[in-house]
């Protein structure tokens, strides 16, 4: 494989890659917080808020659907009993 080759982490290299933590700066971790704390409002309030929008958009236009539906058969009824009566009458 080109490109790919696996390289041995030895437990000092880990050690080493996890002090490189303390050395970061009091606006690095102000960025992370604030990222994270972004990331958290929107996992759990933006993300959940428009799956309720859009259950309840889907819902109104079911319920719609359902309406203009029940005014095509009541508009058919209402032809059928108009040219029944006309039949009856002549």
């Amino acid at each position: 494989m080109n490109g790919f080759e696996y390289q041995y982490h030895t437990p000092n290299n880990i050690f080493d890659n996890v002090l490189l933590i303390t050395e970061a700066s009091p606006v690095e971790y102000g960025v992370f917080s604030v990222m994270a704390i972004v990331f958290l409002f929107f996992l759990f309030f933006i993300i959940p808020s428009i799956n309720i929008i859009i259950v309840y958009l889907v819902k109104t236009h079911e319920s719609k659907k359902r309406k203009n539906f029940i005014k095509q058969i009541a508009i058919q009824k209402d032809i059928e009993d108009q040219i029944a009566d006309e039949i009856d009458v002549h």
